[in-house]
C-alpha cells in the first residue's frame, strides 16, 4: 500500500524468509495454489522449524498471513496472492491463477518478475452491488475496464492497520466501487466513512514501489506502517485525505461559562 515515505523498511529478511517467500511466489503462479510444506522444503530444503521460523518473519513484517497455530503451517496469503477467495480473482491466459489480497495488490502484482511480460484478466465486483467489473492489466497498466474503470473506497484509516497487524486485515479496509455513489451506499451498508481513489493514485500511492522491490531487492525486508507518513504520501498523490487528517485535530476541552 505504501512506498519508502510511509513504511519502515529494517534489516532485510534472513536467507530462509527470503527462500521460503520466493518459493511461494513461484509456486503459485506455476501451479495456480499455494505450496504446501513438502513443496517448500523440496524447494529450498529448509526443515519445518527452520520454515516456521521463516513464516513468523514473515508474517511479523506484513508479508504474509499462515495459520500459526497449527501444525500444518497452512499459507492464506503471501502478499500478493490470496489462497483464501477475495473480491479480486486474477487469470493468466484464461485460466484462474489466484486471488489477490485487495485492490493494492492488483496494481502491483503484474511488476513481479515472474507476471511482468503478462497481460492479468482481474475478475472482481462492486462491493455495494455485485455488478461485475473486468479489468485487464499489464504491470500498472489498464488495458481495459468494463464498464468502467472502478474506484477504490477505503473504509478505515492508516492508523487502523499501522503497526504490527496481519496483511489481511489491513486489505480488508480496500473495496472496489462502481463510482462515487455506489461508494457512499457502501459506506452507509457499513456504518464507514469513505475516502476514494481512483486506479491511477493507487498505483502513485506506493504500490509500484513495493511491486518492485518483490523478488529483485536483496535489501528487502519487512515493513513497518506509519500512520502519519502514510497520510501524508497519500495526500501528495492528489487523496483526499481530510478525514483522516481530522482524526488527530484535538476537540476543544474548554467549558463553557
Amino acid at each position: 500500500m505504501t512506498d519508502e515515505r510511509s513504511t519502515n523498511i529494517r534489516t532485510p529478511w534472513s536467507d530462509s524468509a527470503r527462500e521460503t517467500m520466493h518459493a511461494t511466489f513461484r509456486s503459485w503462479v506455476g501451479n495456480r495454489r499455494p505450496p504446501n510444506l513438502l513443496d517448500l522444503h523440496q524447494a529450498t530444503g529448509l526443515g519445518y522449524i527452520e520454515l516456521r521460523r521463516a513464516f513468523r518473519e514473515l508474517q511479523g513484517g506484513f508479508a504474509c498471513s499462515v495459520q500459526d497455530t497449527h501444525i500444518q503451517l497452512s499459507v492464506l496469503r503471501m502478499v500478493p496472492f490470496s489462497a483464501t477467495p477475495t473480491p479480486i480473482a486474477a487469470y493468466l491466459g484464461g485460466e484462474f491463477l489466484c486471488y489477490l489480497g485487495c485492490p493494492g495488490e492488483m496494481m502491483s502484482v503484474g511488476l513481479m518478475p515472474l507476471l511482468e511480460n503478462d497481460v492479468l484478466a482481474i475478475r472482481s465486483y462492486c462491493e455495494c452491488c455485485f455488478e461485475p467489473i473486468n479489468l485487464e492489466i499489464k504491470q500498472q497498466t489498464v488495458l481495459s475496464a468494463d464498464p468502467a474503470e472502478p474506484l477504490v473506497v477505503v473504509t478505515g484509516t492508516p492508523w487502523t492497520w499501522e503497526r504490527g497487524v496481519v496483511c489481511d486485515f489491513a486489505c480488508d479496509n480496500f473495496h472496489f466501487v462502481l463510482d462515487r455513489e455506489h461508494g457512499e451506499r457502501f459506506e452507509r451498508q457499513h456504518g464507514r466513512r469513505g475516502t476514494y481513489l481512483s486506479l491511477d493514485q493507487l498505483a502513485r500511492s506506493g504500490t509500484a514501489e513495493v511491486g518492485r522491490r518483490r523478488m529483485r531487492d536483496p535489501n528487502d525486508g519487512p515493513m513497518v506502517l506509519d500512520a502519519d507518513a502514510m497520510v501524508t504520501h497519500f495526500e501528495a498523490v492528489g487523496i483526499d485525505v481530510s478525514e483522516w487528517k481530522a482524526i488527530t485535530e484535538q476537540p476543544s476541552t474548554s467549558v463553557p461559562g
